[in-house]
Parts: C-alpha cells; sequence; structure tokens
C-alpha cells in the first residue's frame, strides 16, 4: 500500500495533550483521516498536487486513447479506481493515508517514461487544518 506519513512537532504536541486528556484518540484520529481523503479527493479534482502545482498534461496520443475507449478524460484517471480506492487507516495512534493500488506509486512518484503527479501530500493548509481538528478536540 502507497502511504503517506507525517508528523511536526506541533501536531505532535497537539496529539501528546489530547493523550492526556482523553487516553483514546481514536475518534480525533478519524477525524483527520477523512478530512486528508477528502483532501486527496480534491487533488484529482482539480488535477494537482497537494501543494498546488499543476499536474503535467496528458500526451496526445493518451488523450485520443483515452477517448477511443470511453474512459475519463481527466489525469490519473481512466475509471475512476485510483482515485476511488484512497483511504485511511488507523494504525498505532496514527492516520495512514494511502492506496492499496500498487500502481499508484509509480503515478505519485513518476518513472522515466512517465513524469511525476503527486496526489498524496500535507500541505501547509492541510497541516493547519489537521491543527484546527486537534484544538477543536480540546475545547
Amino acid at each position: 500500500m502507497l502511504t503517506l506519513k507525517f508528523v511536526t512537532n506541533q501536531v505532535q504536541n497537539y496529539l501528546n495533550k489530547l493523550i492526556r486528556k482523553f487516553q483514546n484518540l481514536t475518534p480525533e484520529l478519524h477525524k483527520v483521516g477523512q478530512f486528508m481523503v477528502a483532501s486527496t479527493d480534491e487533488n484529482f479534482q482539480k488535477e494537482q498536487s497537494p501543494y498546488g502545482e499543476k499536474w503535467e498534461h496528458l500526451a496526445p496520443s493518451t488523450l485520443k486513447y483515452k477517448a477511443s475507449r470511453g474512459f475519463i478524460m481527466q489525469i490519473l484517471q481512466r475509471q475512476g479506481l485510483l482515485r476511488s480506492s484512497i483511504r485511511y487507516r488507523i494504525e498505532k495512534g496514527r492516520v495512514e493515508v494511502g492506496t492499496p493500488l500498487p500502481y499508484g506509486s509509480y503515478l505519485q512518484k513518476g518513472t522515466k517514461k512517465m513524469p511525476k503527479r503527486q496526489f498524496l501530500g500535507v500541505s501547509q493548509r492541510n497541516r493547519q487544518e489537521i491543527i484546527a481538528i486537534l484544538k477543536g478536540s480540546l475545547r
């Protein structure tokens, strides 16, 4: 499974406070996971990385192939399997967001013949929202 993991000092501080207050972070981690899945779906919709970088356009030959087969014409989508496969899981007190599809890592990182088109990542806006979710739970 291609997953994304991140922790910043600020996020870790809020997590530590929540642990002391609740002893069970599962509800907050679900909120973070749901937010990150929605944010990743937005990346597909906007055809850009989490950091706002537009994905490289499809080659004319790819567009022609997709049109002839009736596939979705958006970048990184053929039938929507990758986009709909984005999930989160909670494991050992953390959230992991990713896809179980093996080709996800090739699309995320790129290859010699294909540009990288990041769909997973944690932007500054994502970090701020995650901190807001955690802060809200401390009230």
